[in-house]
């Protein structure tokens, strides 16, 4: 087995970065696209925003803002909720941010969107599951900046 040099390998990380960050806009229209349809099935709407959600909580009469965030699209459904997602390759953002569904590489031939229906819902499940317990947390959201029809 021959070993590359470790320069030879940063080399090759960054062109996968690269060719994932050329092709990221055409992927994103791909996934909003798919989930725009899937959402229509379930009688909820999705719409393309771009937009700024702000978290805040309520400690002793005062209301602190514990996060910022940009969004990609809303859903609102039927039962009149609002839900919201952005999407993205940072693995440590998934973690941190309520709104934020993970872009599998797997889920795409280059930037045709072939992932399974399920492995879609596994996300936006889990998205939604974080923003359904909000009110329990004793968090509140702002949505402001708000721009219909564009993408952030």
């Amino acid at each position: 087995m021959q070993c590359l040099p470790l320069g030879k390998l940063m080399t090759i990380k960054n062109i996968r970065a690269s060719i994932s960050n050329q092709e990221f806009p055409a992927k994103k229209e791909a996934v909003l696209t798919k989930l725009k349809a899937l959402f229509a099935k379930a009688d909820a709407d999705l719409a393309v925003v771009s937009a700024t959600v702000k978290l805040s909580r309520r400690i002793d009469e005062v209301v602190k803002v514990v996060g910022a965030y940009q969004v990609d699209c809303m859903v609102s459904t039927a039962d009149g909720k609002s839900y919201y997602f952005t999407f993205g390759y940072d693995r440590r953002q998934e973690v941190e941010n309520p709104f934020f569904i993970w872009l599998n590489d797997s889920w795409f031939d280059g930037t045709e969107l072939i992932a399974q229906e399920r492995a879609l819902y596994l996300a936006l499940s889990q998205a939604m599951g974080h923003q359904g317990r909000f009110d329990d947390q004793g968090i509140g959201l702002k949505v402001s900046q708000l721009q219909p029809g564009l993408a952030a």
